[in-house]
């Protein structure tokens, strides 16, 4: 007796692996300067590096302050247009017209500050000079002194609003009075 085997047909399959590609994005961690009750308070967060002025200055006005911790609040207007530019190791930040139109004034000098310590702790920034629309325009200091219009302002003009800064409390004496004389009397007469 004889026995066939039919043939046996395999199908050819073929299997690829994919393949998993990574790059690798510089990046640096930024302090950017976010308001926690009258004080200024650091967050590190991690930006593409390098870093420029205009970047930083962007992020801290998109952060997601809720990620970021409690309490903290920032006074840039998300939606404001600010910009900076550079001009040998100055700073120039242009404000549109309309910036303080509903931001208290308390807030002026935090405002000022978050943006000065937030791009002043960058390379190659010294001081900060403020325009508003192409125009120069003044700055409110930490100490609520103004920075006029053209002089600029540097992030020691703000250190006072970062936490455990000593208070500066200055305290006047006045000499009491000169005692009175007395004048044209007499005594017993």
């Amino acid at each position: 007796s004889t026995t066939t085997i039919p043939p046996t047909t395999v199908d050819a399959t073929s299997t690829t692996l994919a393949q998993t590609t990574t790059t690798e994005i510089p990046t640096e961690l930024v302090e950017l300067y976010y308001v926690a009750g009258s004080q200024l308070n650091p967050v590190s967060v991690p930006l593409t590096s390098p870093v420029s002025p205009q970047r930083a200055l962007t992020a801290l006005q998109e952060a997601d302050l809720g990620a970021l911790g409690l309490g903290l609040r920032t006074t840039t207007p998300a939606d404001a247009e600010i910009t900076v530019t550079r001009e040998r190791g100055t700073a120039i930040i242009d404000l549109p017209p309309d910036i303080f139109a509903s931001m208290p004034t308390r807030d002026q000098k935090l405002f000022f500050a978050q943006l000065v310590l937030t791009i002043g702790q960058l390379g190659g920034i010294g001081p900060v000079l403020f325009s508003t629309a192409g125009e120069p325009s003044t700055a409110v200091r930490g100490d609520t002194t103004v920075a006029e219009a053209g002089v600029p302002v540097t992030i020691d003009d703000y250190q006072n609003l970062l936490p455990g800064a000593v208070a500066v409390t200055t305290t006047t004496t006045t000499a009491p009075p000169p005692p009175e004389t007395a004048t044209g009397s007499t005594i017993g007469g």
